[in-house]
C-alpha cells in the first residue's frame, strides 16, 4: 500500500523550529495492551524512552511516515495528546 503525499502544509509546518517543552513520562503497559497484535506499532512503543518530549514525537512520526507506516505514526501522536488515561481506548 502506498501512501499519499504529505501535504505542503503539513511538510511546511513539520520543517518550522521546533518550541522546547519539558518531557512527561506516559505508562507503557496500556498501549501494549491495545497494540500488541499491530507489529508496527507496538514496535514504536517499545522504541520510546519512558519520558517524551515534541522533538522524540516529532521524529517518531515522522520517521514512520517517511518508512510508510502510517499507524505506527498515529499511536504517538495519541499518546502525546495529553493527560486523561483515556489514550488507549481513543486509539
Amino acid at each position: 500500500m502506498t501512501l499519499p503525499a504529505i501535504p505542503t502544509a503539513l511538510r511546511l509546518r513539520l520543517s518550522d523550529e521546533i518550541p522546547l517543552q519539558r518531557a512527561f513520562r506516559w505508562n507503557r503497559i496500556p498501549w501494549m495492551e491495545v497494540v500488541h497484535d499491530l507489529p508496527e506499532a507496538a514496535e514504536t512503543l517499545l522504541s520510546l524512552p519512558a519520558e517524551l518530549d515534541r522533538v522524540i514525537i516529532r521524529k517518531t512520526v515522522l520517521d514512520n511516515l517517511q518508512s510508510g507506516r502510517a499507524l505506527a505514526a498515529f499511536v504517538p501522536v495519541v499518546i502525546w495528546g495529553g493527560p486523561g488515561g483515556y489514550g488507549p481506548f481513543r486509539a
